[in-house]
């Protein structure tokens, strides 16, 4: 019986056997390949697409998976001669003595990015035995914030005078701040990644960006809603502003009056995905100032956020074709038929759709929307998937 491995953070292969190479179908997306001297040779063996990277590592290591931040806490809590294998971004504290690093931590491996300081720059490079990424460095006057932050006026109030700030992730500046702050807290902003910012601000802030940027911009008058949108006959009550932008995905539902739709909302920029019901379609689509996909669909909409299994019978006994939304992972079932899928009417994929070999041709054909993945698999194979660390 085969065995595809997919989406794996970490997969050891040190003490696995011949056997168990000769088992494994297909491998992909892994963040980093860990080897051995012993098992360096089944590397040309196995059939793997997008990996980060492989290195050969016969002594133990620490595996971890996602972002990781070597602090003070950190080394004082772990002995001597560690070896770090991280499948994700890491993170470098600036308050750290470079003689701790030196006696406590024997090898990095990074598949991701690294953020240090300056002054720590020269003993990350020695310990990091490979990274993957880019390496961003901070000095000392830089306040270090990695992941999402909103700019108020209360953020701003605790940062002292003339900031650097240095941010991996997105910034977010889309309510009313007071600018005089703003001018006088951030000297200089150093950004890898999304700034999603207010059209009013453009001229003070972006003034003070230093790196690569992503720049989303909210028109004046709109308000920002940063997470995908579900409208139905209920939710749209929750709605007050009648002028709306998302650079996520809009979902409107069957059964939402037209009326109460038009009357809600005076202007839509949506730079993601609208997804809307075909019967409504022509009036709701004139409410949108900007929109950057329209989907239309009929029949039922089904939607997919953890793990779902399509089978044979829900579409035998379903009394309308059906729409299936995937933003997690939906397996279909062995031996569904083409006849059966007749009743699909279409799959707007943002996650992982997992088939058979027989059926990949005909469900590619009834994704309208592609931005996730079709995996297929042989008849007999048994698949590991979403796992951090994967020891064969």
């Amino acid at each position: 019986m085969n065995r595809n491995i997919n989406n794996i953070g970490i997969l050891d292969i040190r003490n696995a056997t011949s056997k168990e190479i000769k088992g494994i179908g297909e491998i992909q997306n892994v963040g980093i390949l860990i080897y051995s001297n012993d098992t360096s040779e089944f590397l040309n063996e196995l059939t793997i697409r997008n990996i980060g990277c492989s290195v050969k590592i016969d002594e133990d290591f620490v595996p971890i998976t996602g972002g990781f931040r070597i602090s003070k806490e950190y080394l004082s809590s772990i002995k001597s001669d560690v070896n770090l294998v991280i499948a994700g971004q890491l993170t470098v504290d600036k308050d750290l003595p470079a003689n701790d690093i030196k006696e406590k931590i024997s090898n990095i491996v990074v598949s991701g990015d690294i953020i240090c300081p300056e002054k720590l720059l020269s003993v990350i490079q020695k310990k990091a035995r490979i990274f993957s990424g880019a390496i961003r460095t901070f000095n000392d006057e830089t306040r270090l914030i990695v992941g999402r932050v909103n700019i108020s006026d209360e953020y701003l109030s605790s940062l002292d005078d003339n900031t650097i700030l240095s941010i991996s992730g997105i910034i977010e500046l889309s309510k009313k701040i007071d600018l005089e702050l703003l001018l006088k807290k951030v000297k200089r902003l150093d950004l890898c990644g999304k700034v999603i910012l207010k059209e009013e601000y453009i001229k003070y802030f972006l003034s003070r960006i230093k790196g690569n940027v992503n720049t989303v911009v909210i028109p004046r008058g709109y308000s920002y809603i940063k997470d995908d949108i579900l409208i139905d006959r209920f939710s749209i009550r929750n709605f007050k502003e009648d002028k709306i932008f998302t650079a996520g995905n809009i979902i409107i539902k069957r059964g939402l009056s037209v009326e109460r739709f038009v009357k809600t909302f005076k202007s839509i920029y949506c730079e993601g995905v609208v997804i809307c019901p075909d019967e409504s379609a022509d009036d709701i689509y004139d409410v949108f100032d900007k929109v950057n996909k329209f989907i239309t669909y009929k029949g039922r909409l089904v939607e997919v956020d953890g793990e779902y299994i399509l089978t044979t019978s829900e579409l035998k006994f379903s009394d309308e074709n059906i729409v299936y939304l995937v933003n997690g992972i939906l397996d279909v079932e062995k031996g569904l038929s083409i006849e059966a899928m007749k009743k699909i009417e279409a799959f707007i994929n943002f996650g992982m759709i997992s088939v058979y070999k027989e059926q990949f041709g005909i469900i590619q054909t009834k994704t309208v929307i592609k931005e996730g993945v079709i995996t297929s698999k042989e008849e007999e194979d048994e698949t590991s998937g979403t796992v951090g660390h994967l020891v064969l």
